[in-house]
């Protein structure tokens, strides 16, 4: 028997090897480069931290954020004042998103379903674009002094940080002034972020350090320390942080107590020297997966979300499932009959 099935697989290798889409993360880090000075680029990486690719190296001045839509990404740079949409793709620079801007720094799509953008200079105000890049308002009706970290809160609030007064200002749901939120306890902020609980975090860059504040904006503790120029930060799917840390050139992995795991991406890892965005981002992506049934020739293999797949067959006919990578390598193997009671097999 074991010689009959052997033969059997081995044909459904050639008949049934089907390319199909399944979902698979990225990370994107921008690098800084030298600042004001090249090399800056976007390097793509997997979701273990392995180097994939330079994703953008052209049209590039000083790139500060990375922010994904539907057919373009978009970078901010903050030398030449303007925003570049690149292909989703391929990464190849199509045109100028939006122009004009002191600075930009960080992007945000609000609940307005705009796009607000700080600047690091100028007048400093919060600018709102649509999504094809139509300049709306001025949202904020005072400026920021080198803001360069925002999010909003469960009411609509909008918070801004300032790298250059060290604190983050809150404005309401209009873009009128509220108040200064955190005047203390901070040196050179860069990325903010709010957690379910209404909790506020920012990433100190001067102060290496991510602080921790309550709801009304008080100190309540220095939540990971030692990093070094920190700015940059994403959340991976297990709740895990991801934090670029500048001065030594690495992105850095920590888990959701604040737990240091490890350096994710390593210093200079593709070349990586200084990150200042750190951006997760799905896609679809090929992968080859090879069907083996006992009594059929063939099974059809239909992606669905993720690595989840459904298979138009009966679940007694299927010897063995293996799903493939576009590069041949063998990402997994089933054979037991409880896996295929539970897959949605018809």
């Amino acid at each position: 028997m074991q010689p009959i099935l052997r033969t059997v697989f081995l044909k459904l290798l050639i008949l049934s090897a089907l390319f199909v889409h399944a979902q698979k993360t990225f990370i994107y880090v921008s690098d800084a480069g030298n600042w004001n000075n090249p090399p800056w680029q976007i390097l793509k990486y997997d979701i273990e931290g392995n180097f994939e690719d330079v994703f953008i190296d052209q049209e590039m001045a000083w790139p500060q954020d990375i922010l994904f839509l539907d057919s373009t990404v978009l970078v901010s740079n903050l030398s030449s004042e303007q925003i570049n949409a690149h292909d989703l793709y391929t990464g190849d620079f199509i045109e100028s998103f939006a122009t004009g801007i002191a600075g930009p720094t960080r992007m945000k799509i609000g609940a307005d379903s705009l796009l607000h953008v700080l600047q690091w200079s100028g007048d400093g105000k919060v600018k709102r674009y649509d999504l094809a890049g139509t300049f709306i308002d001025d949202f904020t009706d005072i400026g920021i002094n080198q803001g360069i970290g925002m999010d909003w809160d469960a009411q609509g609030n909008l918070y801004v940080s300032s790298y250059g007064q060290d604190h983050v200002q809150r404005f309401d749901t209009n873009g009128m002034w509220v108040d200064t939120f955190i005047d203390s306890a901070l040196v050179g902020p860069t990325n903010i972020w709010f957690a379910e609980d209404g909790t506020l975090f920012v990433s100190d860059y001067d102060g290496e350090s991510i602080q921790h504040f309550d709801t009304d904006g008080g100190f309540l503790s220095s939540f990971i320390g030692g990093l070094t120029q920190s700015e940059g930060v994403d959340f991976m799917e297990n709740g895990d942080l991801l934090i670029g840390n500048g001065g030594t050139g690495a992105v850095k992995q920590f888990s959701s107590d604040g737990t240091f795991i490890g350096d994710l991406i390593p210093s200079s890892l593709g070349g990586l020297l200084r990150p200042n965005a750190v951006v997760l981002h799905d896609e679809l992506v090929d992968t080859l997966v090879h069907t083996s049934p006992l009594h059929h020739p063939s099974a059809k293999v239909f992606p669905t979300k993720g690595s989840q797949f459904s298979i138009d067959s009966r679940p007694e006919l299927i010897e063995r499932v293996q799903v493939w990578d576009a590069n041949g390598k063998l990402l997994q193997e089933h054979t037991s009959p409880h896996f295929f009671d539970g897959m949605g097999c018809s």
